[in-house]
């Protein structure tokens, strides 16, 4: 098994144990860092068709951490788990146009001048 692969089966445990647990957080991380520095989908399992569903909750949470999880199916009832890295998601804010237009100001007749009591 590929490091990748080892973070997923654990992480995918732990998952099952502890949702909350501060150890999912960290497996979740290091799986990210893995998936990060390749250039390349990684397989990280091989699963029965009857378990993809206990993944979906991992889904969410790795792809808060950018990365995707996608399964291939095989003959025999099985997938493959690939791991990748999130295209990046363009801002919402990509392409806006800006134009500023200046208001003609007019100005405020002087004010009169007080008169200084004597």
């Amino acid at each position: 098994m590929n490091h990748p692969a080892l973070l997923f089966r654990a992480l995918s445990s732990a998952w099952q144990h502890d949702a909350a647990s501060p150890h999912v957080d960290l497996l979740a991380a290091d799986l990210a860092a893995a998936v990060g520095r390749s250039r390349h989908p990684l397989c990280v399992g091989l699963v029965r068709k009857e378990a993809i569903a206990k993944l979906y909750g991992l889904v969410y949470l790795l792809d808060g951490y950018g990365v995707t999880l996608r399964q291939r199916y095989r003959d025999g009832g099985g997938a493959f788990v690939y791991a990748e890295r999130r295209g990046e998601v363009p801002s919402e804010f990509a392409g806006a146009v800006v134009l500023e237009h200046r208001l003609a100001v007019l100005s405020a007749p002087p004010a009169p001048a007080l008169a200084e009591a004597a």
